[in-house]
């Protein structure tokens, strides 16, 4: 049983001790501290607001607290403990028979809808709001849809500036690629190989760096790229292992990872998203040079990595460097990606690798994710990053390990040092 309680920029998702969470969430972002009155969604710096938590699941351990105060002033945490003292005047919410939690943070979604331009916006402000209301306060674009390369930018200035509902963003943008690295069913002329609109294409590494400053020049907050050739055909099912599909390697069963870059265009683009201050990210299938010049250029978050399982070295290496990977789920929700992807998680978790929460989850509609249930009951649309906690707990992790994914060990990936503020619950962070 829920209920909900929305008092200015302050939302609140409560569910019964005997049941899973709650989250305490407020709207806005570190990039912005209006004034009040400047965004409809943001509380009024005189606005304080007191909650009481049956227990509070703060983010920065293992543990549950027991009968906590989380005093609120504004969008700010003031204090956190069992003894606050709450002050006169002050909005009371009494969650003493419910547990809070921080506000989720996902760092792999993919917001917009899809079909005709009008139908992806559609889907991404629907998208927002099924976000926000799945308890999903922080999230990250990992790329465009076809039409609309820079409509992820737009959409998150436009929840910034209060035009619309929706959790904070940070943004990749288009997707840096090489010519023709996307679905294509072979043979095709070089000339067929047409790139679509979310993808910035480039030859050799003087255009990768002129592609990294177009995106930040553009506002994205990440540069993500294609490391490898995984789209291309034949193809088979997309969850299944067919015979016959060339992705593979017979010796192995692993896939072929072939490199979409050259080390210098991976270098180039790793060093000017360094120095212009994008947080790196590699998309990447199988094993071999693609995986590993993701890994050694460095950039600064490997994704996916599915069949690294194959290569000991490459998952030493990963462990080595210190930082985290996003393993994606929602496509590889099933089948051979499932298994492999469950098996890296394993390999990488046993190294002590940090693992946030990155669902991979894609924009729609309320009416799209009613409808577009798999056999399971998910949809794989955006708010239900959280089913895949429960995978998390299968492969190794505790549950407090698996849902710790969603706070600190995903604010540590985010750029501008965002986990200063979000994350957790404690004093002078905002109350999401």
């Amino acid at each position: 049983m829920s209920r909900k309680s929305s008092l200015g920029m302050l939302l609140v998702w409560a569910i019964t001790i005997s049941g899973t969470a709650a989250d305490l969430s407020a709207q806005g972002g570190p990039w912005a501290e209006p004034s009040d009155g400047a965004h409809p969604y943001f509380a009024s710096s005189e606005q304080v607001i007191a909650i009481r938590a049956g227990q509070l699941f703060d983010g920065t351990g293992n543990q549950y607290a027991q009968n906590q105060i989380i005093l609120i002033r504004g969008q700010d945490i003031a204090e956190v403990g069992p003894n606050v003292n709450i002050p006169s005047g002050a909005t009371v919410i009494d969650l003493s028979d419910a547990t809070v939690l921080p506000g989720m943070i996902d760092t792999h979604v993919h917001m917009m809808g899809f079909g005709s331009p009008a139908s992806q916006w559609i889907g991404g402000v629907q998208s927002a709001e099924m976000a926000l209301h799945s308890g999903f306060t922080t999230v990250v674009d990992q790329g465009s849809r076809e039409d609309l390369p820079w409509a992820t930018v737009e959409l998150r200035n436009a929840i910034m500036d209060g035009r619309l509902l929706g959790p904070r963003m940070q943004v990749a943008g288009p997707v840096v690629n090489p010519r023709g690295n996307f679905p294509a069913q072979l043979p095709l002329g070089y000339n067929d190989l047409e790139i679509p609109g979310d993808r910035l294409e480039i030859q050799g590494p003087d255009a990768a760096r002129h592609a990294v400053r177009l995106l930040k020049v553009m506002g994205a907050d990440w540069v993500k790229v294609y490391s490898t050739w995984d789209n291309v055909a034949p193809r088979g099912d997309m969850f299944e292992h067919y015979p016959g599909d060339t992705r593979y390697l017979p010796d192995t069963d692993a896939m072929a990872g072939l490199p979409a870059l050259t080390d210098e265009e991976f270098e180039a683009i790793a060093d000017e998203a360094r120095r212009l201050g994008l947080v790196s990210t590699c998309h990447t299938y199988g094993i071999g040079e693609g995986a590993w010049g993701c890994v050694q250029a460095p950039f600064d978050v490997p994704m996916h990595m599915m069949d690294a399982d194959h290569d000991p070295a490459l998952i030493q290496e990963m462990a080595n460097r210190g930082t985290s990977v996003q393993l994606s789920w929602n496509d590889a929700w099933t089948g051979r990606r499932n298994v492999s992807t469950r098996a890296v998680f394993r390999d990488l978790l046993a190294r002590g690798v940090p693992l946030p929460l990155g669902s991979a989850t894609q924009g729609g509609t309320w009416t799209d994710r009613e409808t577009n249930r798999r056999p399971d009951g998910t949809s794989g649309v955006i708010g239900e990053g959280a089913n895949v906690f429960p995978i998390f707990v299968e492969e190794g992790m505790t549950p407090a390990q698996a849902i710790n994914t969603a706070f600190m060990v995903a604010a540590n990936d985010l750029n501008y040092n965002w986990a200063a503020r979000l994350g957790s619950v404690e004093a002078g962070k905002l109350a999401d």
